[in-house]
């Protein structure tokens, strides 16, 4: 949100609104701090308090839009970032929150915490112009980052900030918050291409052999699809990004003065062991190694020959290749983005079927299973919940329907049929002027079994399915397995209970208790939240009898809490 007050994506004229928040740190700086968008200006002191508290104030003003539109939003969300890029920067604790800053920054040498920390858990940390130099630049460096590198970054930020609140409660978890935030930035920016060697030994020795039998281009083929959907080495880009993104001063200047200091040689062994410590606690909550747990000023331990990062260590070595990602990324001025979708308390909804799926203009035959489904989603509220008014009028869409359905490819042809034939059952007989010219040319799309034509069946013909029980139960089962699927035909989870219902009466109508009472029980574990539509299934099934379907759709109306 900080990027987006800044009118970077702006293309129009802004509104003009000054907005301003308080944040709280053990950072002091009496003067004003004037940042590339608004400027930090610091309180005077109350009751004699070393808590520092600064007045933000920024131009907030969102781009006009034509008609009604958002001025300003997102403050909090402005001073939260703001809050982690100054904490980052200046090595100190910012907070919107004055209690969190106190409970921080206890004064006292046996506060656990800033034994494993220095900096930002001291009481009061004194500002030089050095220092506000740096932030300033900073401020400027993360705002002109590419909008998708400052969303990466910011939640880089907030991981390691959250590492410096959790320490005093987790170890663990902080350790592994920092190893987070490195692995976000090497997944996110490292453009790793893996190659078949990256595979998985085990699996690749057996693919390998299998691969003998096959021509060349066919194992190639195969290669670059496995390749293709497996998150391989993410170890090995974790590593070779950092060693990428560490400079010599991170050996030479940044590290004067520092207790048992990461040394080069060391660096990628460390970067295992850090590796393989979020790994076992992320898995299998394997906590570290207790001389890790100790709070150490050291860097680094050495234990079993193996060298290990401390907290301290670790957190060092995070802070320096983020600002090193940072310096080193390039910087826009404008940049063309869809900012509206940032914006906080924004999401996308699926728009209601109600207001769509009736509409003729711009209809093309390739959108109706889309169509299908949302008039199977009206159907299963409209009907079974007795609003038959909420059936929206098609008269256009028919009429296009009877237009294009001849000439329509053969997977479209079946769900616009069907979105014919449902609005034809239940229009009035003076609008059906060519409903039997239709259905004698294409009934014949309604003979074979799927789960569309299973489906009408049900909800439409007084004779519910003519095809082989077996072929029904494939039909559905193939439908179950693929409805999680992007392009998956889907159905409301009303119809869905009925048609499991529906293979459970016709198994009792073949005598087979078994699959029966298998298709109710699985009916009955589907209507989770409805008891009473359990409780009417669970009946049956003492009863050993079929579900009267009308009365089960009956009572759902009645109770009005299923869709």
């Amino acid at each position: 949100m900080l990027q987006i007050v800044t009118g970077k994506f702006f293309t129009k004229e802004r509104y003009d609104s000054e907005a301003s928040g308080k944040l709280y740190s053990n950072f002091k700086y009496g003067g004003e701090i004037k940042l590339c968008h608004g400027q930090l200006a610091k309180e005077p002191s109350v009751n004699h308090s070393n808590i520092n508290t600064y007045i933000y104030s920024y131009k907030s003003g969102l781009e006009k839009k034509d008609g009604p539109g958002l001025i300003q939003v997102g403050t909090n969300e402005v001073l939260e970032q703001l809050s982690l890029i100054c904490s980052f920067t200046l090595k100190s604790y910012f907070s919107k929150d004055q209690e969190k800053l106190e409970t921080q920054t206890i004064n006292s040498n046996n506060f656990i915490p800033s034994r494993f920390l220095k900096g930002y858990f001291e009481n009061e940390i004194i500002g030089t112009g050095e220092d506000i130099k740096f932030l300033i630049e900073n401020v400027y460096q993360i705002l002109s980052l590419p909008r998708e590198t400052y969303k990466v970054i910011i939640k880089c930020l907030d991981r390691l900030v959250e590492s410096i609140r959790t320490v005093k409660y987790d170890i663990n978890a902080a350790y592994s918050m920092l190893v987070y935030a490195l692995e976000t930035l090497s997944q996110s920016f490292d453009n790793f291409t893996p190659t078949w060697e990256d595979y998985d030994q085990k699996v690749r020795r057996k693919l390998d052999k299998v691969f003998k039998d096959l021509k060349v281009e066919q194992s190639t083929a195969l290669k670059d699809v496995l390749l293709d959907s497996a998150h391989l080495k993410l170890q090995k880009r974790f590593i070779t990004f950092i060693t990428q993104h560490l400079t010599q001063d991170f050996f030479t200047t940044n590290a004067q003065g520092l207790k048992r200091a990461l040394k080069k040689s060391d660096l990628v062994q460390t970067l295992n062991n850090a590796y393989s410590i979020r790994s076992g606690y992320v898995h299998q909550l394997v906590p570290m190694m207790n001389q890790l747990t100790i709070p150490l000023e050291s860097e680094t331990v050495q234990w079993g020959n193996q060298p290990y990062l401390t907290y301290n260590g670790l957190f060092r070595l995070t802070y320096n290749v983020i600002q090193s990602f940072i310096n080193n990324h390039e910087n826009l001025g404008h940049e063309e983005w869809n900012w509206e979708d940032d914006l906080p308390g924004m999401m996308y909804v699926n728009l209601a079927p109600e207001y769509w799926v009736h509409k003729a203009d711009n209809f093309i035959p390739e959108v109706c299973k889309q169509r299908l489904e949302g008039l199977l989603s009206i159907i299963s509220t409209a009907s079974f919940y007795g609003k038959e008014q909420g059936i929206p009028s098609v008269d256009n869409l028919l009429s296009k329907i009877e237009e294009l359905l001849p000439q329509a490819k053969k997977q479209d042809k079946l769900p616009m049929f069907i979105i014919y034939m449902i609005y034809n059952d239940i229009m009035e007989d003076e609008k059906r002027l060519k409903y039997e010219r239709v259905y004698k040319t294409h009934q014949s799309l309604l003979t074979e079994c799927n789960i569309m034509t299973l489906t009408y069946s049900l909800l439409f013909e007084e004779e519910s399915w003519t095809w082989n029980l077996e072929e029904c139960v494939k039909v559905y089962s193939q439908y179950e397995k693929r409805r999680y699927n992007d392009k998956a035909f889907l159905l409301p989870s009303f119809i869905e209970i009925m048609m499991v219902l529906e293979i459970g009466n016709c198994y009792f109508d073949q005598g087979d208790y078994i699959n029966y009472r298998k298709y109710l029980e699985k009916g009955i574990l589907d209507l989770a939240g409805s008891k009473e539509l359990q409780d009417f299934l669970s009946d049956s099934l003492l009863s050993n009898s079929k579900v009267d379907l009308n009365e089960f759709i009956n009572l759902n109306r009645k109770l009005s809490n299923f869709i």
